[in-house]
């Protein structure tokens, strides 16, 4: 740390406690003493900072660290940054900006109207609190920081206990007041030093960006800013359970949601008998329990939403791992403000739970009107409840018809696209280029409304599948230009080098099972088959031949008779055979090169070329 900058830090009025740490910190030779000082001070100003480290890590971090005070408004660091440390905010507080957040806070917007430039306002952090852990990556590729962080300053924190002498009474009347410093003073952890010492263990124990990663992963969070995504992450404490473990009782305090992120948990109605008529059940079971299976809940999925949207104070069902199971908690307040500021997210929540509150009463009318039967969940009962968190359980049924109705035109088009192209395939192999050439442009329609119809109802297999065949069907198209060029004489070289998209082998393309096997039998054919159709080929000319010989001699017989009746000195001589084949011969190949003109003329329009 330069003089300079060492003179402006112990400028600042400050607590002791923080004063000592900037003294220390400051000097780049720390002994053992300085470093254990060091540990101690950081301890007291941010327990959780060190918190589970070793000695060792303790020591390597003590000898790295350093302090930096940042004035009232001074930037910390701007969004898209790259990042250079880990921060710890001492003493004062700061604020995150994140540009083009579409969720803000509205508190003390009065107060932040000339922050503005920086974007919308996120959270403050207190002191205690530590930030920019989210830029760093495993492979030390770090991304550019998401966030930018501006100081508050002192914040609340304006007087200071000073020591008037060096000895401090019982009674603290060696401590005097005074007006401290408007500065944020943040403790530093250089990008190496916390790489080496502390990225391990925060990745293990905080997991942001794989929380980040799996609320993407849900229809019902993958439109959230990502602003609300790292609250929301911050908010998320994973458990783990063991099989049989009972998560939740029922009667339990209602005051936790629960994000299943792998494993199943069982959802049971507790009741019990008493003169024939039922009562719900609290904690204490009783030997005349009945337990009535709900559900079957799994990856992805939520438990609590119930007694969320209906205010119960109490958990109405009890929930138990069926196996091996990893959730997600979050606390029902928590939860509850996010949905006020994702109106989209509620809404669809909403329609899940009315599903599952119909289906809980169903199973219990069932068990009070036949209490001899089981109370076991039938084999189709997942498709019958819509219970479990679904595309289809968030939608009303008008919602449900609509995409009923989609998916089956999308069907159709899926069909009649895959249709489209067998036919061009095998009008190429019939050397039929114009009805191929409209087949593949029909296979191109269809594919371009069954992907459009597959974003709509957010079928992703079908969308790839859609996807995958237009530009199969894009390359075959280019595929068939080139053959139909050497059919007619011309180089293919004329055409565009550059493919529409780069060729790949058909036995590794995804797609319908039809179509590789189209492509693998196109793979497959030998050359006998291919010396078989030039021999073909070879005896339709022949033939052709020979009736144009035959035609052209009876025209030249015919010629004969004719003259016969006219004076002898208008009588032409009879044309020999040969030169009646030549005659016709002479005027198809004048024929054929005007055809040929013709379609080059168009193939290069086509192509964009101009002909000299």
């Amino acid at each position: 740390m330069s003089h300079d900058a060492l003179k402006t830090i112990q400028s600042y009025i400050v607590d002791d406690a923080t004063k000592r740490l900037m003294d220390l910190t400051s000097e780049h030779n720390r002994s053992d003493d300085d470093i254990d000082e060091i540990i101690s001070l950081v301890h007291e100003k941010a327990p959780k900072l060190l918190e589970g480290l070793t000695e060792s890590n303790k020591k390597k971090i003590g000898i790295n660290l350093f302090l930096k005070c940042y004035e009232h408004d001074e930037i910390v660091f701007k969004q898209g940054d790259p990042p250079d440390a880990y921060y710890t905010v001492i003493r004062g507080a700061v604020s995150i900006y994140a540009l083009n957040s579409s969720t803000a806070s509205t508190d003390n917007d009065d107060e932040r109207d000339d922050r503005c430039k920086y974007g919308k306002f996120l959270m403050q952090l207190p002191p205690g609190a530590s930030f920019g852990e989210l830029s760093f990556n495993a492979n030390y590729k770090h991304s550019s920081r998401s966030a930018g962080v501006v100081s508050d300053g002192s914040h609340g924190q304006s007087k200071v206990q000073l020591q008037t002498s060096g000895i401090v009474t019982p009674d603290f009347s060696g401590m005097h007041e005074t007006e401290a410093s408007n500065v944020a003073v943040l403790l530093l952890i250089p990008e190496k030093t916390y790489m080496t010492e502390l990225y391990t263990r925060h990745t293990s124990k905080h997991q942001t960006k794989d929380k980040i990663a799996f609320l993407k992963s849900s229809f019902l969070f993958h439109q959230w800013s990502m602003d609300q995504l790292v609250k929301m992450a911050y908010a998320m404490k994973k458990k783990n359970f063991a099989k049989g473990a009972i998560i939740v009782h029922q009667g339990d305090r209602s005051d936790q949601v629960w994000i299943i992120k792998k494993g199943k948990i069982a959802v049971v109605h507790k009741m019990s008998k008493s003169n024939g008529k039922k009562t719900q059940l609290s904690n204490e079971n009783s030997g005349t329990d009945i337990a009535i299976d709900i559900a079957e809940l799994g990856t992805k999925d939520m438990f609590g939403l119930v007694e969320i949207f209906g205010n119960h104070k109490k958990m109405k069902r009890e929930a138990t791992a069926l196996c091996p199971l990893e959730v997600y908690v979050v606390p029902t307040a928590t939860f509850t403000s996010f949905l006020h500021q994702e109106q989209r997210t509620a809404a669809l929540l909403e329609k899940v739970v009315q599903k599952r509150i119909k289906w809980e009463i169903l199973r219990k009318d069932y068990a009070s009107k036949f209490p001899k039967m089981p109370f076991s969940l039938p084999p189709d009962a997942e498709r019958m409840s819509n219970y479990s968190i679904s595309k289809e359980s968030a939608m009303s049924d008008q919602e449900l018809k609509i995409r009923k109705e989609k998916d089956l035109i999308l069907f159709r088009n899926m069909r009649e696209a895959r249709s489209c192209y067998r036919n061009a395939i095998s009008k190429v192999k019939l050397c039929n280029f114009k009805g191929a050439a409209e087949e593949m442009r029909k296979a191109k329609e269809f594919c371009i409304v069954a992907k459009t119809l597959a974003e709509e109802i957010g079928d992703d297999y079908k969308k790839e599948q859609a996807t995958e065949l237009l530009e199969e069907a894009v390359d075959q198209e280019h595929s068939n230009l080139k053959l139909h060029l050497e059919s007619i004489g011309v180089s293919a070289d004329v055409l565009p080098k550059n493919s529409p998209r780069a060729p790949v082998d058909a036995t590794t393309r995804k797609g319908s099972v039809a179509l590789v096997a189209l492509r693998i039998r196109e793979l497959e054919e030998t050359p006998k088959k291919k010396n078989a159709k030039k021999l073909d080929e070879q005896k339709r000319k022949t033939s052709r031949a020979r009736q144009d010989d035959k035609s052209g001699y009876k025209i030249g017989c015919a010629d004969s008779e004719y003259s016969n009746n006219q004076p002898k000195e208008t009588v032409n001589e009879k044309p020999t055979q040969e030169q009646s084949h030549t005659d016709n011969n002479q005027r198809g190949h004048s024929l054929m090169r005007k055809d040929r003109h013709k379609t080059i003329e168009i193939l290069a329009k086509k192509a964009g070329l101009v002909l000299e």
